[in-house]
């Protein structure tokens, strides 16, 4: 029987006194009926269990929201390892440790200071400029899972620049009307005036002027022809008549007037010429005919009548025409009364 608590065991026999048994009043039988015995068979042998050496630290684990990390490393209780009943190993069989390896140092991010602004941009449809400057998240850079910077990494800014004030360009006045002169593509007289885009200069990627730089209009010519003649403008009341380069319409109007023009003067041209002949038809002598007898008789022919004398005329005596200057001022003054009719 074992004493697991000593790790000794005893064991015990017994004996009769019945070889023979006492009988008829005789003694019985000296010594003990049992004897006890220590043994120590294997079960008896109690061994405790003990704890090995600790084995190697295990890799560290970190915890990136701490940025610290642990470790750990075991031990058995196999030297030796508890037996026949004996007791366990006292302690831990596992040993966990802090650690601090690179990954586990983690390094929340951090900026550096703004750099120099960049060279103004120009927007010239607002006449704004622009211009940025940046920054790196790298004093220190995040490490080891630590956190990023917070903002922005680039900045944007406002600039006005004298490249970014653009100047819109705008018209002077209207210059004087030129001479009139000839357009031989529609044999009409045509003037024209310009104005300049400088007031101001359109400058920076400013907007040019809207409109035309050049403006053109008809003008009459004394003479029928557009070849011939010299120009009769007056001012604003010298027959202009404005259009534009382009408009057909307008230059079809025009044509149209000028031929009507032109036979309005030619009609006057003719009735002048008509009443110039009457009048200087009313001006001539009348012709007075007399009867003058020849010198001597005619012999009569037979069968042939007599044809009766010659007529003299007043024709026949020597006349004198008007100068030809008075007939110049006779023809102008007819035809400046036509001209007031």
């Amino acid at each position: 029987v074992c004493d697991y608590r000593t790790g000794t065991g005893t064991k015990m026999r017994t004996r009769s006194c019945t070889n023979p048994a006492p009988y008829c009043h005789g003694s019985d039988c000296e010594g003990d009926i049992i004897e006890h015995g220590s043994c120590n068979d294997q079960c008896c042998q109690t061994v405790n269990g003990n704890w090995t050496g600790w084995g190697n630290w295990t890799t560290c684990v970190c915890d990136y929201r701490t940025g610290t990390g642990t470790k750990m490393r075991t031990r058995s209780c196999t030297n030796p390892a508890p037996y026949c009943h004996g007791s366990d190993c006292e302690g831990d069989i596992i040993e966990h440790g802090s650690c601090n390896d690179q990954c586990c140092q983690t390094v929340n991010g951090n900026w550096t200071g703004w750099g120099n602004w960049t060279t103004c941009v120009c927007d010239y449809r607002t006449g704004t400029g622009t211009k940025m400057r940046t920054r790196s998240c790298t004093h220190p850079a995040p490490f080891c899972h630590g956190l990023d910077c917070e903002g922005d990494l680039i900045e944007h800014g406002k600039c006005n620049d004298q490249c970014c004030e653009s100047v819109d360009g705008g018209w002077t006045e209207w210059g004087y009307w030129g001479a009139c002169s000839c357009d031989p593509a529609t044999g009409t007289g045509v003037i024209r005036r310009e104005r300049q885009c400088t007031n101001p200069q359109p400058s920076r990627h400013g907007r040019i002027c809207d409109g035309d730089g050049v403006e053109v209009a008809t003008c009459i010519l004394q003479a029928q022809s557009c070849n011939q003649g010299i120009a009769s403008v007056k001012g604003s009341s010298a027959l202009i008549e404005s259009r534009d380069s382009y408009g057909s319409s307008t230059h079809l109007a025009l044509t149209i007037c000028g031929w009507v023009l032109a036979g309005i003067v030619l009609a006057g041209m003719i009735i002048a010429g008509v009443v110039y002949a009457v009048r200087r038809k009313r001006e001539q002598p009348h012709t007075i005919t007399t009867q003058v007898p020849l010198p001597g008789p005619r012999p009569a022919i037979p069968g042939n009548p007599q044809p009766p004398p010659p007529a003299t005329t007043c024709q026949d005596a020597p006349q004198t025409s008007p100068p030809l200057t008075d007939r110049f001022e006779t023809l102008e003054n007819d035809y400046m009364a036509f001209s007031e009719l």
